[in-house]
């Protein structure tokens, strides 16, 4: 590797530190920067394994903040986040992982406000046609439907 090359891994990866030192970043994103930049795939590896040794870059911490902000801001469901994260090319454990580390009681809270949230909006006075409008709002975040027909048939949504 020439000098100049050097440099510009160097600076590249300067630049790469930066971009995730702001927010989690997963690596395929980082890599997309790296390509960006100008560096092809092996100097691309060195940069990435360097970040991910000096802790700027996590594929898991990364899944599992990715996954608890989409929840609590986005009211995402666990389908959702999934699919969000395989778009973000995250190891499949890692996805398990973080998405097992979502706290139940918050996920269920998040589902009940939404059905509640969706209930007061719908105009519907046929009860058939209203729990299928609620019921398809709610799965259409990503929320497990076997859960929300659950939910809906408790009726602990409505309390």
């Amino acid at each position: 590797m020439s000098k100049m090359e050097k440099d510009l891994v160097r600076q590249a990866k300067l630049k790469a530190a930066r971009f995730c030192s702001y927010r989690e970043r997963a690596p395929e994103e980082v890599r997309q920067k790296l390509a960006v930049y100008g560096l092809n795939a092996e100097e691309q590896q060195l940069v990435l394994t360097d970040l991910v040794a000096e802790n700027f870059l996590d594929e898991k911490r990364f899944a599992s903040a990715y996954a608890h902000g989409k929840l609590r801001n986005n009211k995402w469901g666990k389908i959702k986040i999934k699919q969000g994260l395989e778009s973000h090319k995250v190891d499949q454990q890692c996805i398990e992982e973080a998405l097992e580390g979502l706290s139940q009681q918050d996920y269920r809270e998040t589902m009940i406000n939404l059905l509640k949230k969706k209930e007061r909006l719908i105009n519907e006075s046929d009860p058939f046609v209203r729990h299928h409008k609620i019921a398809r709002f709610v799965i259409s975040k990503g929320f497990e439907p076997e859960l929300v027909w659950e939910l809906l048939k408790s009726g602990e949504a409505s309390r």
